[in-house]
């Protein structure tokens, strides 16, 4: 579970969030949906681990404002980031990309190959593994960055617009991947769109354009 209690965060002058109270239960698949502007990334940074607030509590996992050694180990073993950029190394082939999920896990050599291939099977690409990034499409970057999510296998997932740079149908794809993995894996999703209709299809969802007129 992730709580905030009465959080707030500024830029300067700039207030985003003033005393903003919000719990996300295990296993949700929770929407953040706004504009541009509207605090979107801000918020999953606080949520995320990635940024502070400057006041308030924060709770992950159980623990109450997780210090600099929590976050590291949260971020090792339990968290999964999903970003717009993709992340990947352009001028390494797909298998050593991938390959960085599986370096903290037991896993003998021989068998890595089975987990790769089987990861960008699950994301319907499974004939790209000696492929170098520069290679790929956007959308098949971003299937192969969510593939090596998939290896890792986070229990917490935070995707800041990861359909952002995709075309309509490579958009729909990566959503109903990580729902797949959402619903096959119970992991926590926390999703960040400016897209309307990704919010449909989602029971939870906070809308910041709603929420900063409350503000």
């Amino acid at each position: 579970m992730i709580e905030l209690k009465d959080v707030s965060i500024s830029y300067g002058k700039n207030q985003i969030f003033n005393q903003l109270s919000l719990t996300i239960q295990d296993g949700d698949f929770f929407c953040i949906y706004g504009k541009s502007g509207s605090g979107k990334t801000t918020l999953l940074n606080l949520l995320g681990l990635l940024e502070r607030p400057d006041n308030g509590q924060l709770i992950f996992d159980g623990i109450k404002n997780p210090k600099a050694k929590d976050i590291h180990l949260l971020q090792k073993k339990k968290i999964g980031y999903a970003f717009q950029n993709f992340g990947l190394i352009n001028d390494e082939s797909v298998a050593s990309n991938l390959l960085i999920a599986l370096k903290n896990q037991n896993i003998k050599k021989k068998e890595k190959r089975t987990y790769l291939l089987n990861s960008l099977s699950e994301v319907g690409l499974p004939d790209i593994l000696e492929k170098k990034v520069y290679e790929l499409s956007g959308g098949e970057q971003q299937r192969v960055a969510l593939a090596r999510l998939i290896l890792k296998k986070p229990t917490y997932i935070f995707a800041d617009e990861p359909t952002g740079n995709l075309d309509e149908k490579n958009a729909e794809l990566v959503f109903d991947i990580i729902k797949k993995f959402n619903t096959d894996h119970h992991a926590t999703v926390i999703f960040v769109t400016h897209d309307k209709k990704f919010i449909n299809d989602t029971k939870n969802t906070l809308d910041l354009t709603t929420l900063k007129k409350k503000l």
